[in-house]
């Protein structure tokens, strides 16, 4: 082979390699363009989708629990009360405090809840007060109280007791009874009198300050000195409060209390049966009969004749009414008068 041939032959063989190593160079630059434009495609996705999305996936599940917590702490909160307990109700304050922290909470519920709960406490510290001075009002009580003072204070104990919670109730109880006994213990020896109590009508029930005494007419003894309180009750018959003080070793004769009738009428009819027959009417309370002087006596007995009746002032309560015809007892029924008004017994044959 000559030599021009040769240089001929090379010249292609490097023309050749020069291309390659272009067209090599050229597809690692579309390569690399190519993994460039891959990482900036996932960098876009990452940033303009997936992040934004995992961020409203986590916003959305946030307020969820915001949600769940509001309705969670509402309910709870409702129920509370001004007797719930101090750290009950500061729990519950921190919570609400802790709930306002949350992004997108509802403001108006917040402050509706803070309101109820602090509202409560507010409630609540008053009648601690109220408590701690009523104690020391209590402690600083003189010994030498009278007997009227101190049964003013026991009638106050007894109201006050039911406007604190119950440990607090107990409390003041104790305190009241351990001061009640050192003032009781400076009062001067006194002995109990003896009181008579009549009425008119008699078997009135009568309770001495609250507690059962006797039916009347009676008389008692052992009656401690002092203002008592008496109530006479009796059925039929409106409540009568008399106030008496018993003297040291006194002898106290009410006399005769007359007790106020709570009456209504009654109007009685007779229908049926034959125009000359003859009616008879009886009518008695409905109530056991009761013996005096070995005679039975039947309360609220009245008799009339005829078939049409006004019968005034009864005392309320169930009465029998008794109808006889020509002699024959021939109807019995129960009837109630109410007060004040004029009821109406309709008795048919």
């Amino acid at each position: 082979m000559s030599n021009e041939e040769l240089g001929s032959s090379g010249s292609v063989s490097r023309d050749r390699r020069r291309r390659s190593e272009k067209s090599s160079k050229l597809s690692g630059i579309l390569f690399g363009m190519f993994v460039l434009a891959l990482i900036a495609g996932g960098a876009w996705y990452w940033t303009q989708v997936l992040v934004p999305q995992q961020e409203a996936e986590a916003r959305e599940e946030y307020d969820r629990e915001t949600m769940r917590v509001s309705k969670d702490l509402s309910s709870k909160v409702r129920q509370l009360t001004e007797w719930n307990a101090e750290d009950v109700l500061d729990r519950y304050s921190n919570d609400i405090d802790r709930l306002a922290l949350r992004e997108r909470v509802q403001e108006s519920l917040v402050g509706e809840l803070a309101g109820k709960v602090d509202g409560l406490i507010i409630v609540r510290a008053d009648r601690i007060r109220r408590f701690e001075s009523l104690l020391e009002e209590i402690r600083e009580l003189p010994l030498d109280s009278s007997s009227e003072k101190v049964m003013a204070y026991d009638e106050r104990m007894k109201k006050a007791r039911g406007e604190f919670e119950k440990s607090l109730g107990l409390k003041l109880n104790a305190v009241w009874s351990e001061h009640r006994k050192a003032i009781v213990a400076s009062f001067p020896s006194q002995k109990p009198g003896e009181l008579t109590i009549r009425t008119d009508p008699s078997k009135a029930t009568v309770f001495m300050d609250g507690k059962l005494l006797a039916t009347t007419p009676f008389t008692v003894g052992k009656v401690r000195p002092g203002d008592h309180m008496l109530l006479l009750k009796k059925p039929g018959y409106r409540d009568k409060s008399v106030s008496i003080v018993m003297e040291d070793s006194g002898e106290m004769d009410l006399g005769i209390q007359k007790m106020e009738a709570i009456v209504g009428d009654a109007r009685i009819r007779v229908k049926g049966g034959k125009s000359k027959d003859r009616i008879e009417v009886e009518i008695e309370e409905f109530s056991e009969p009761s013996t005096v002087g070995g005679l039975e006596i039947v309360a609220g007995y009245q008799y009339f004749e005829g078939r049409e009746h006004l019968v005034e002032s009864l005392l309320i309560g169930q009465y029998t009414i008794i109808v006889s015809r020509n002699g024959d007892v021939v109807k019995r029924e129960v009837f109630v008068v109410e007060e004040g008004k004029t009821n109406e017994v309709l008795v048919r044959l």
